[in-house]
């Protein structure tokens, strides 16, 4: 991997003397098993998992691991944590029903969500009553079993010798509201309920924070904290930015300016069509989005243009585009996504508009990545 990604990555940040561009992405557990078949090397030691804080490719059956995308494609930053679990039932997680094709698992909110590609199914947490009564309690008490902060050390203190720049990830309100109430109940709440969902955004924005500062002096404090808060589906928000605004986003900029005083870079993931959000985001502090998805309607150089002063910006290629397998459309596509981040000054680290699907074959994936590092000088 780079021996300067740290600092090239918090060059870009700063927005001083940046030299270079970043890569970043995410191949799925599944991709990375495929790209054994096609040559991607293997090993025998199962490392731990970036998301989970798990053993890597648990539950495959695997005798020998893909090695580690981060090491192998030379990637500029790597995520070690937060590995927690943050349901008010800790440990509630389990599989309640199955059959050949899909399973169905309880959160430790009382949700049910069939998968492989979750699938809603029921929601206990309908009611204020039942948040106030049954959920709100388990969150209270400080319980730092909750926090895998072992494995977080371990691997913290591992990836900071090797010089990476280093994120913790985790969900913020949003998301643990809409796993929690689903999105018909959230949606109707926000309107009908606004002093139930502002007491569980008040709950959970304090929880957030006293874990974060837990691991933070425990584990050590990292350069950046991704929140993953998908806010909208294609060409759309979920709901409308001023009721998000009314809602959700005085949380962002309390969770944003608690980061920042210590240090800690704010970024922001939101799949779907953010444009009409822009606005906010750039507005609550955050300093990098993610991952600007093509095929949901976001327009990249439109909010590079717009945009380039306020955020770095991560992803953004069309992964719809490797699945073609079409090699020099591949490389044509990632080219032109470099020299237009060249030609605006734009702070950038590259990668695909969401992560890398099982349809993307090694090929596919190392010739847009030969491309950056042949590309990502300025």
């Amino acid at each position: 991997m780079p021996a300067d990604s740290r600092n090239a990555i918090t060059a870009l940040f700063e927005g001083k003397n940046f030299t270079r561009m970043g890569l970043r992405d995410v191949p799925w557990p599944e991709t990375l098993i495929n790209w054994t078949a096609q040559g991607y090397p293997t090993t025998p030691v199962r490392y731990v998992d970036d998301y989970s804080g798990s053993p890597a490719f648990e539950g495959f059956g695997l005798s020998q691991y893909p090695v580690d995308a981060i090491d192998h494609f030379g990637m500029d930053l790597v995520k070690c944590g937060f590995y927690w679990d943050v349901y008010p039932f800790r440990g509630r997680s389990v599989r309640v029903a199955e059959d050949a094709n899909t399973y169905t698992i309880e959160n430790g909110a009382g949700a049910r969500f069939r998968h492989v590609c979750p699938e809603h199914i029921a929601f206990d947490m309908t009611t204020p009553e039942t948040w106030y009564n049954v959920y709100k309690p388990q969150l209270l008490p400080f319980d730092p079993t909750r926090v895998k902060a072992d494995v977080m050390k371990q691997k913290f203190d591992a990836r900071r010798a090797q010089g990476q720049f280093i994120y913790f990830s985790t969900m913020f309100v949003w998301e643990s509201l809409r796993s929690s109430l689903g999105d018909v109940c959230l949606y109707e709440s926000m309107l009908l309920e606004p002093e139930w969902m502002h007491d569980f955004c008040r709950t959970y924005t304090d929880f957030y924070k006293q874990y974060m500062t837990y691991v933070f002096d425990n584990v050590g404090v990292p350069d950046g904290v991704l929140l993953l808060e998908d806010m909208a589906y294609k060409n759309t928000p979920f709901c409308s930015p001023k009721t998000y605004d009314e809602i959700i986003f005085p949380y962002y900029r309390e969770i944003v300016a608690f980061l920042k005083a210590r240090g800690v870079y704010a970024m922001l993931h939101s799949c779907g069509c953010v444009t009409t959000l822009l606005p906010y985001i750039a507005e609550m502090g955050f300093q990098l989005l993610n991952p600007m998805e093509a095929k949901a309607g976001c327009d990249l150089e439109a909010f590079v243009k717009q945009y380039k002063h306020q955020f770095v910006f991560m992803g953004g290629m069309n992964e719809m585009l490797l699945e073609t397998g079409d090699l020099p459309l591949i490389r044509r596509e990632t080219k032109k996504i470099l020299d237009m981040m060249k030609a605006e000054g734009a702070r950038y680290i590259f990668g695909t508009d969401h992560s890398v699907s099982s349809n993307v074959t090694l090929a596919s994936f190392q010739a847009a990545v030969d491309v950056f590092h042949e590309h990502k000088f300025y």
